[in-house]
C-alpha cells in the first residue's frame, strides 16, 4: 500500500534548496543573490564568502544546500554547475 512516488518538479539537471524565515528585506537579498546568478558554483561561493554582506553568509548556506541536494540526486561533480535559476526573495 502506501502514497504513490511523486513526480519530480525538476529537470534532471536541476537542484533546489530553500531558505525560510530570515530576517532581511526582499531588495537586500536580491543585491547579493544577483551578485552570484549566471557565475560558476566555485566563483559564487568565493564570491559570497568574501561579501561584506551580512545576508551573504546565509545565501552561501543555501547554496550549499542546494550543492549537497544535487550531489544526492545526480552524479555530476560540482566543478562542472552554474548558477542558472531564479534565486529571489518572494514570500518572505
Amino acid at each position: 500500500m502506501g502514497k504513490p512516488k511523486r513526480e519530480r518538479t525538476l529537470a534532471d539537471n536541476e537542484a533546489r534548496a530553500m531558505t525560510r524565515m530570515l530576517r532581511v528585506s526582499p531588495r537586500k537579498l536580491n543585491l547579493v543573490a544577483a551578485s552570484i546568478r549566471g557565475k560558476k558554483v566555485g566563483s559564487a561561493i568565493a564570491d559570497l564568502t568574501f561579501s561584506r554582506k551580512r545576508i551573504a553568509q546565509d545565501v552561501k548556506k543555501t547554496l550549499m544546500s542546494a550543492i549537497a541536494n544535487a550531489e544526492t540526486t545526480m552524479t555530476w561533480t560540482s566543478t562542472t554547475w552554474w548558477l542558472l535559476k531564479h534565486m529571489s526573495a518572494r514570500h518572505l
